[in-house]
């Protein structure tokens, strides 16, 4: 009777001790559920750094210039000054870089043409494109650039297509070539081979002014000669493409 009185008086202390136990095992599971969130939460960042710096993705920094068609002097504004430079341009474009003739493209057809000098030189006498577009319209009864075309942006992190220039230039009556005063080069492009013929003159024109400039000895004289016979043979057999 002693032993079981004594077993009695001992359950409440077992009881609590219990409850302790139980407690601070629940207290433990749920530091350990936070340590295992926070642990999956650490392996799902490094799994995606890993991915995204490893993966085999090409990524490019596309950065861009605002250029402002017309502006060659590129202090914004269209005056006197960059009508002297346009005209410079127009004798000799080779000597200016692929910006300097972008900003001569105020059509943006990807040509300098006679439409370019003509919407240019409209511009440059009003100093102002809203002006300009109103009396181009009120003039010619046509459509003029609006000011919002006269600026555009430039990737500088790629290469830039260079307009191509198609205005007749006096130079090619001095040519060593003949078949170059014999080009006609067609209104419009309607044709593979209309473009065909614009960069041959494009290029015939920027050979020329390199060839005026540098002096040859006797050998390179001959050997450019012999070239520029062969240029004459394609033309004549209408192998244009050959010229490219």
């Amino acid at each position: 009777m002693t032993a079981v009185r004594a077993a009695r008086d001992l359950r409440p202390v077992a009881c609590g001790d219990r409850r302790q136990s139980l407690s601070v095992i629940c207290h433990m599971l749920k530091n350990m559920k936070k340590k295992r969130i926070v642990l999956l939460i650490i392996i799902i960042v490094i799994i995606a750094g890993i991915l995204y710096y490893h993966l085999p993705i090409k990524r490019v920094g596309i950065k861009s210039e605002l250029i402002m068609i017309g502006d060659f002097d590129n202090n914004n504004k269209w005056d006197n000054n960059d009508l002297q430079l346009f005209e410079k341009f127009l004798k000799n474009p080779f000597e200016y870089s692929n910006i300097f003739a972008i900003k001569a493209d105020i059509n943006k057809n990807n040509y300098i043409d006679d439409e370019d000098i003509k919407f240019l030189i409209h511009l440059y006498k009003s100093n102002d494109p809203y002006e300009a577009s109103q009396k181009y319209y009120d003039t010619e009864k046509s459509i003029f650039p609006r000011p919002r075309e006269l600026f555009r942006y430039i990737p500088i992190t790629e290469y830039i297509q260079r307009p191509i220039y198609i205005i007749k230039n006096q130079i090619i009556h001095n040519a060593p070539f003949e078949f170059i005063k014999q080009l006609e080069l067609p209104q419009e492009i309607l044709s593979y081979k209309d473009k065909i013929l614009y960069e041959i003159y494009d290029e015939v024109i920027r050979l020329i002014l390199a060839y005026n400039k540098r002096k040859l000895n006797k050998i390179e004289q001959e050997y450019a000669q012999n070239k520029f016979k062969y240029c004459d043979n394609l033309y004549k057999k209408q192998e244009y493409y050959n010229f490219t």
